[in-house]
Formats: C-alpha cells, sequence, structure tokens
C-alpha cells in the first residue's frame, strides 16, 4: 500500500462543504459512524468538528485504515497520542500532520493529510473541515480544501505504517467493520503487577482513554474516568480516599486526589467493580494489582470499544 491511493481518494473530495450537505451532519460522519462508532451517535449531529473523521474516512475508504496510528478517530488529540511520530524534517506525501495555532498550549487544533512539500518548505496538505483560504475558521471552516501550512503551525508528523497489509476496501453500500486491534500501552510494555499504580500503569490508562499520555494522572485523565462511567460528578479528584493508601497509587497527582478517614470514592467503586475487585471504594495495594493485570490481560479495557460493557457491569453502583 502506497500513499497515492489515500492522496488520490483526498483529492476527490475537496470541494466539499458541509454548508452545501443537505443532510444531517457531514458525509464523513454519515458513512463511518454506523461502522466505525456504532454507539456514537452525536457524530451524525450538525456542527460536529470533523477534521479528524475526514482523515479516518480516507484511510477506510482507502481500504488502510489499520496502518494508520489511532486508526478509526474524531478527536485529534487522541490521534496523536498514538504514537508513529516522525520530525518534520522528514515529513513526506501521505503523513498526518497535527496543526496547533498556539504552540503555548497543550492541546491541538486541527489535522490533515499531507499532499506534497513545496520548496519553500511549507506543507501542502489537503484537509478537511477548514476555509478555503486565511480568512474564516482554519479547524471549523466547513470545507474539505487544499492549504499551504508552515512548518511552525506543525505540532506533530504521523506516520501511516505502509508497510503493512491493508484493510479489506470498503464497498459502497455493503460496508463492514474494520477489526479494532487491541490498543497497548504507548510503548507497548507490559505492565509489572506489582500493585504500585506508578507513571507507567497512568500512561497505558491515558492511552486507552484517549487522552494526553504523559504519565501523570491529572485533572483530565481523572474526568476522563468520570466520563467513562457516566458519572454526572466532574471535580478532577478521586474523592475520600485514605493518605496512607496514596503510595498504591503514586501515579495520580497528590493534588487530584481527596484524603479522609472514611467514606468512600463512587468513582474508585465504578473502577473496581469494573475490572474485577472488591468494591469498597477505597483505592488499595489489591485495587492497584488488579488495575495492572485488567489492562495487561484485557486489550479494550477503558477504551470506547468495551464502554458499553463497562456501563452494564456498574449499572446500580453509579
Amino acid at each position: 500500500m502506497s500513499a497515492r491511493k489515500v492522496l488520490a481518494i483526498a483529492a476527490g473530495e475537496v470541494g466539499y462543504s458541509r454548508w452545501n450537505d443537505p443532510k444531517r451532519g457531514t458525509k464523513y460522519a454519515r458513512e463511518t459512524q454506523p461502522v466505525l462508532w456504532p454507539n456514537e451517535k452525536w457524530l451524525l449531529a450538525n456542527g460536529i468538528s470533523y477534521c479528524d473523521i475526514f482523515v479516518t474516512w480516507v484511510f477506510w475508504k482507502a481500504g488502510c485504515l489499520n496502518i494508520l496510528p489511532g486508526r478509526q478517530s474524531y478527536n485529534v488529540n487522541y490521534r496523536a497520542s498514538h504514537g508513529g511520530h516522525v520530525s518534520k524534517s522528514q515529513a513526506q506525501p501521505g503523513d498526518v500532520l497535527v496543526f496547533d495555532w498556539n504552540m503555548a498550549t497543550k492541546r491541538a487544533n486541527h489535522v490533515g493529510i499531507l499532499e506534497k512539500v513545496l520548496t519553500s518548505g511549507n506543507f501542502q496538505c489537503i484537509e478537511g473541515n477548514t476555509s478555503t483560504g486565511s480568512k474564516g475558521s482554519q479547524s471549523n471552516g466547513g470545507r474539505v480544501a487544499r492549504r499551504v501550512r508552515r512548518p511552525s503551525q506543525v505540532r506533530y508528523v504521523i506516520r501511516p505504517n505502509w508497510k503493512a497489509a491493508p484493510a479489506p476496501a470498503a464497498s459502497k453500500g455493503t460496508a463492514k467493520p474494520v477489526a479494532k486491534p487491541a490498543p497497548s500501552s504507548p510503548k507497548r510494555e507490559r505492565l509489572v503487577e506489582d500493585g504500585r499504580f506508578g507513571w507507567r500503569s497512568v500512561a497505558v490508562l491515558q492511552d486507552r482513554l484517549g487522552v494526553k499520555v504523559d504519565g501523570k494522572g491529572g485533572r483530565d485523565t481523572v474526568n476522563a474516568l468520570y466520563a467513562y462511567f457516566g458519572l454526572k460528578w466532574r471535580d478532577g479528584k478521586f474523592s475520600r480516599q485514605r493518605d496512607f493508601n496514596y503510595r498504591y497509587m503514586r501515579g495520580i497527582n497528590k493534588a487530584n486526589v481527596e484524603f479522609t478517614r472514611s467514606g468512600y470514592s463512587p468513582l474508585v467503586k465504578c473502577i473496581q467493580t469494573y475490572i474485577g475487585a472488591n468494591a469498597d471504594g477505597v483505592w488499595g495495594e489489591a485495587t492497584s494489582r488488579k488495575f495492572q493485570q485488567f489492562l495487561n490481560h484485557w486489550g479494550v479495557a477503558f477504551t470506547r470499544a468495551d464502554r458499553d460493557v463497562a456501563l452494564k457491569r456498574v449499572k446500580g453502583v453509579r
């Protein structure tokens, strides 16, 4: 598989505009959502940012979604956290470029497919959900267009694994789900099941949840867990934990743990129920060890692919 087919499909979409689309949402969400995200029907709504859905759609149509880091993704930061990074100086046609309009922030804004590197050193890309020029939103303009971007606007260059065997191509009207390989840790390492939930364990969890992978269990990671289990309370903290147990959960920032002498955390109780640990709502050594075992042995744990299972398990606990 080469980049040629991917770029040909992307080029064929130049000129599409969500503003001229007579149907609800975008064609890219309408075609991929039933197959790749059957439970994420909100993707079909009007006004949904679709730049990464467009990237997913292009590789899916080319029959090679399996070679794309992050595979089926509708979130640019989720895709950026799934590796495949190469330096800007190595960028080549078919690479996926992640853009950031303000490098002082921690989160990227937009994504596109590199069509060619110009003699000026700038990148000519095909992008979904952008504007046709410098006026208008660059990351929510609603159109598929060719754009030229400066290297300074690129946060990551993501290289598809072109040598990998392509997945079966999508055929019109008979699309079948692309197999979802079990996600793994950023470094594809097996966790040591030592009952100490440190930065490596947190990094694997972050990779599964689709948040920034930094090995630091901060507010975003904790709130992603609240969201995963459908809990409305999202203050970025594990509530009512014991300070003498913190040694077993050091990968979680101390500022994101509330310490008390009694009570329990509904979030910890949901986690324990999902992973099969004793569900007392207090995180200890046994919870950490079971957590590590679950991440090692259940490849879709804490991913979108297993969320329905998780919600069924914790029903009544929340």
